[in-house]
């Protein structure tokens, strides 16, 4: 809504053609766009304080939950034809009240919030207020020039010697992406002629503990959710080199070709690393397309100390990497890196009618990003990131990355210390901790185990103090996930987790179904 139609929306009087509306009808724009403003301006500046203080404070709740019925009348949801009597600054207030605060040094529910930097809010705001698209040059100079910047950096970073990359709405589309680059390598008439235009049924590999999004990737691209193979892993979740040697030879036995091979570089609830040279090797033993998801894990690359976590890294022909994760970015940031500039141009580049948007230029076109993305309309998300890493520098982004993987450190020895109450469920992974509250002699049996850790999550999400996030996996019942994206997170956040888990979990432990 354009200033103007605010204005008019919240109490700027029409004429009823009388003559004191006619000769007060002049002053009335000025003062309805000056309340406007102001209101505007307070409505900011709850955003500026929500962002910098309120949403960070551990004297306010994680969350406020609320029935969805009960939350739908106290925010007032429904729409309607004719503008709302609400209070704008009422609105954004319950908006915040209610929502989760996902930047409280107790939430350790999600990887994919938390501890977001100030100053990425702000390239956020400055994304939305400049509003472009990121097809051209032409359209979107600064930021078109700040995401070749970013990307070279990354590439860097990687140990990419060269490529090129491309920023995304989120780790599934760029891992989406990435494999439709594989599909294009193993066959380009893929492109014009569907998957009709290759003769073998191509495949794809990926770990048993791998996101969900390589399925829905093979289900976009065609292939069918069959031919996404899930590679046995060991009980840390870490993918079996071996195994995946066998089923990449008895694909090959079978006629078909194993086109992409992916290694994760943290998985969502273990935190596995897969053994990336292991991998590489066994992928190019048949030629195939070595993929690495590192939207949890990349943004070890930033920290001297820890990048040796994705050793091998540099063997990959693309890499995924989520900065709204660890990276402290909002949502979302994700890119896309890739060895081969030409194929990332290639595999997307279509023959039609594209001139409304390319056009002879009095520039190099080749920066022109519109022709490698999977999108049309592609927000600047580089501003966040760019804003971010120059004014931290990358030291700073490195040490933000130390201070989440000390505060895993520091609750693993809490755990152990706390054993007669708590047990971890294998060795932990890259950034996450996965544990059960089993307190020694209450002999539970594994579905009581299984439904006191939902109870206990259900009792801190009524409560709000703290949230940490809990599943199954296999045959193993409910276990708690500690996942640490917030470097503002302390011991005491990380104690309280715990003490609330065991609080909540003795008295639910009571009522336990036998």
């Amino acid at each position: 809504m354009c200033v103007s139609s605010f204005a008019r929306s919240n109490g700027a009087a029409a004429g009823n053609g009388a003559a004191a509306a006619k000769e007060t009808a002049a002053a009335q724009p000025a003062a309805a766009h000056a309340g406007v403003h102001e209101t505007l301006k307070q409505a900011w500046a709850r955003v500026f304080a929500y962002a910098t203080g309120d949403g960070r404070d551990r004297a306010e709740p994680v969350a406020r939950f609320q029935q969805p019925e009960d939350l739908h009348k106290i925010v007032g949801i429904g729409l309607d034809e004719q503008p709302t009597t609400q209070n704008l600054l009422e609105m954004v207030d319950n908006i915040f009240k209610y929502s989760i605060r996902s930047n409280h040094p107790c939430f350790f529910n999600q990887m994919g919030m938390g501890g977001t930097e100030v100053i990425g809010i702000l390239g956020e705001a400055i994304a939305a207020a400049v509003n472009h698209a990121m097809y051209t040059y032409e359209m979107a100079p600064v930021t078109t020039l700040m995401e070749r910047e970013l990307i070279a950096q990354l590439l860097k970073l990687a140990g990419f010697e060269s490529g090129d990359g491309m920023f995304n709405p989120g780790g599934s589309m760029s891992n989406a992406h990435a494999m439709l680059l594989a599909r294009h390598q193993a066959s380009s008439l893929t492109k014009t002629e569907g998957l009709h235009g290759y003769s073998k049924q191509l495949v794809a590999f990926t770990s048993a503990e791998s996101h969900y999004c390589f399925e829905r990737s093979g289900l976009l691209l065609g292939l069918g959710t069959e031919n996404v193979i899930k590679v046995p892993v060991d009980d840390c979740g870490i993918m079996i080199p071996s195994e995946l040697e066998r089923l990449l030879e008895e694909c090959v036995a079978a006629g078909k070709q194993p086109f992409f091979v992916n290694a994760t570089a943290g998985s969502t609830v273990y935190g596995a690393v897969d053994p990336i040279r292991a991998c590489h090797a066994a992928a190019k033993k048949v030629g195939a397309w070595f993929h690495v998801d590192g939207a949890w894990g990349s943004s070890a690359l930033m920290s001297e100390r820890h990048r040796g976590i994705l050793d091998g890294v540099e063997l990959a022909d693309s890499l995924s990497w989520n900065f709204h994760k660890l990276g402290g970015m909002p949502q979302s940031c994700s890119v896309l890196l890739c060895k081969d500039e030409q194929i990332m141009r290639d595999a997307l580049k279509l023959g039609g009618d594209c001139s409304y948007l390319y056009h002879e230029q009095p520039y190099d076109v080749s920066i022109d990003s519109g022709e490698k993305s999977l999108q049309c309309g592609r927000r600047p998300d580089s501003i966040k990131l760019w804003l971010t890493w120059k004014m931290l520098g990358t030291q700073k982004m490195g040490e933000r990355i130390d201070k989440q993987m000390a505060n895993k450190e520091s609750f693993i020895g809490m755990l152990r210390n706390r054993s007669d109450v708590f047990e971890m469920v294998c060795e932990p992974g890259f950034c996450n901790v996965c544990f059960w509250y089993k307190p020694k002699g209450s002999d539970l049996a594994k579905e009581q185990v299984h439904e006191l850790t939902a109870r206990i999550k259900q009792g801190m999400m009524l409560e709000g103090r703290c949230m940490v996030n809990y599943q199954p996996r296999g045959d193993r019942p409910n276990f708690f996930r500690m996942v640490f994206t917030n470097p503002e997170a302390e011991d005491q956040d990380l104690k309280l987790a715990l003490d609330e888990i065991e609080r909540i979990g003795d008295e639910v432990i009571k009522t336990l179904s036998c």
